[in-house]
């Protein structure tokens, strides 16, 4: 995959725990575009720190339903989160927080080509 021919990478719930450790991280602190993670029950150092499997990360404290992930150009990161209204998982909440992912990612390829 090219990253410049990719806005951003998403991992879904079935690919979680796999996703973990320190198998991947190096690239999820290193790639240019954002890494979202979607119905992660646990922190994001789980697939950051490299030294955690996905059960042994610490759980989320606020109940998001998906995060990102990106490590800028001047090296910075930047980290989302998105919530689902009430803490309730219903089809329309869930396509809300897809559409403000999509909006994040759409943002950063303005601010790219700009």
């Amino acid at each position: 995959m090219e990253a410049k021919e990719t806005d951003a990478v998403f991992i879904m719930p079935e690919h979680l725990k796999e996703a973990a450790g320190h198998r991947f991280a190096e690239v999820y602190n290193s790639l240019k575009i954002p890494i979202f993670f979607i119905g992660s029950e646990k922190h994001l150092v789980a697939f950051t720190s490299g030294g955690l499997s996905y059960e042994d990360a610490y759980d989320l404290e606020n109940n998001e339903y998906a995060f990102g992930n990106l490590s800028t150009e001047n090296g910075e990161k930047r980290i989302w989160e998105f919530g689902l209204y009430n803490d309730e998982e219903t089809k329309a909440h869930v396509q809300r927080v897809y559409t403000r992912i999509f909006k994040a990612v759409e943002e950063i390829k303005i601010g790219k080509e700009g």
